[in-house]
């Protein structure tokens, strides 16, 4: 039988630091947990429009012609052109042996190298799905995506059109340590601007506090029909740290992260995370979300939920003597 209620109240007055540890614990995670509705509210009621985090969807493109705002893109496979070099001769400033992939949009054109070479015999652009991602997109930031494409279909939103590189190292196995050194890829993307860019733009593209503009930052204008851009791998949160913590202890100025990298909460990164293979996309960077207004009462709750159900067992674990007896 278990303990009656005498026995029950007498190993609590033997056992007062386990009380004490379970009666502090219990009321430190109740208050965590009531404290934290308020502040994810009080977070996001505190933020405008221009402020929340930018959601994307993307649709990928496999066709190797088509049309965009009644303008025709075409892409086309060209095959390395190889010549002898003869006896001073300047050798070519490059030729992959693997080809390019010319993309023409209208008047404009654009070559980009075959990076990593797929299954020639495949009829569309899965040929390069290793390393290039044609997306039609749209924000989607504070609506559903059926919501996001009713406004396409309605012509109250234009859908954008981009391309999504992936360069890999120079000279890495892309079947082996080429396909994990993640930190060393780089990055380009291409938009192919609408012909009316005033409403490919639209205010979906309004500036931001943090944003990454393609026409603030390379100048692009509504007579531009291909804004090309270059990006480095973002850096993770432990290696940015690292030098953080390298700088503060040499009294240096902290450092920032590099102009050209990545960020989050932009078209550019989601992009560029759809040509990542087997899907292993860079790690998501917190703390400039609704993460942070968690303050004290998240981790708090973390760790007495872990020392609660500790200090229960101690208090209400049976005496020694008693499972003596009872043996």
């Amino acid at each position: 039988m278990g303990a009656t209620k005498p026995q029950r109240l007498s190993l609590l007055k033997e056992r007062p630091i386990s009380l004490a540890v379970s009666l502090l614990s219990s009321g430190l995670f109740v208050a965590a947990s009531v404290s934290m509705i308020p502040r994810i509210r009080a977070y996001y009621d505190g933020r405008t429009d221009l402020e929340q985090p930018r959601r994307y969807a993307f649709q990928i493109i496999e066709e190797p012609e088509f049309e965009y705002g009644g303008v025709p893109v075409t892409f086309e496979h060209l095959d390395a052109v190889r010549r002898v070099v003869e006896p001073g001769d300047t050798p070519p400033a490059a030729d992959p042996a693997t080809g390019s992939l010319r993309i023409t949009y209208g008047d404009e054109s654009l070559t980009l190298r075959d990076y990593v070479p797929g299954i020639a015999e495949l009829p569309d652009l899965r040929r390069y799905e290793n390393w290039l991602k044609v997306v039609r997109f749209v924000e989607t930031t504070g609506m559903s995506v059926a919501e996001a494409q009713g406004k396409v279909d309605a012509g109250e939103l234009r859908d954008r059109l981009a391309l999504a590189v992936r360069i890999p190292p120079p000279g890495a196995d892309e079947q082996t340590w080429g396909r994990v050194k993640r930190s060393e890829w780089r990055f380009e993307t291409h938009e192919l601007l609408a012909p009316d860019a005033s409403l490919a733009a639209g205010t979906t593209e309004a500036a931001r506090p943090g944003e990454q503009s393609d026409r603030a930052e390379t100048g692009g204008t509504a007579d531009t029909s291909i804004v090309s851009e270059a990006w480095v791998a973002p850096e993770s949160e432990r290696s940015f740290n690292r030098r953080v913590a390298a700088a503060s202890r040499r009294g240096e100025p902290i450092p920032e992260r590099r102009a050209d990298e990545l960020r989050q909460g932009t078209w550019q990164h989601d992009a560029a995370q759809l040509t990542m293979p087997d899907s292993r996309g860079y790690a998501p960077v917190f703390g400039a979300d609704a993460f942070e207004a968690f303050g004290w009462t998240f981790p708090t709750a973390g760790v007495v939920a872990i020392v609660m159900p500790i200090g229960l067992a101690f208090l209400f674990a049976p005496r020694r003597e008693d499972v003596e007896a009872k043996a």
